[in-house]
């Protein structure tokens, strides 16, 4: 789960983490940005983009590494 919280979620983050704890590892990332409003997304969206590609990156995606999905476009070889 990723959790960014804003300046004045520091207290809901503390309380997030200590309910959460750590025993899956890296599979939990709760953040909080001083200095920003409730709309991080929008007011940084350049370092939230890099946190949510941080905490995606140890994912694999469905399917990754098995046969292609019926559902995917089907790709011409020569």
């Amino acid at each position: 789960m990723l959790a960014v919280y804003a300046d004045q979620g520091a207290e809901v983050a503390q309380w997030h983490r200590s309910v959460v704890g750590d025993d899956r590892g890296n599979a939990h990332a709760i953040d909080v940005w001083r200095g920003h409003g409730h709309f991080l997304h929008q007011e940084d969206s350049e370092r939230f983009a890099a946190q949510l590609r941080a905490w995606l990156g140890p994912i694999e995606p469905v399917g990754a590494g098995s046969a292609a999905s019926a559902d995917a476009p089907a790709v011409a070889r020569e």
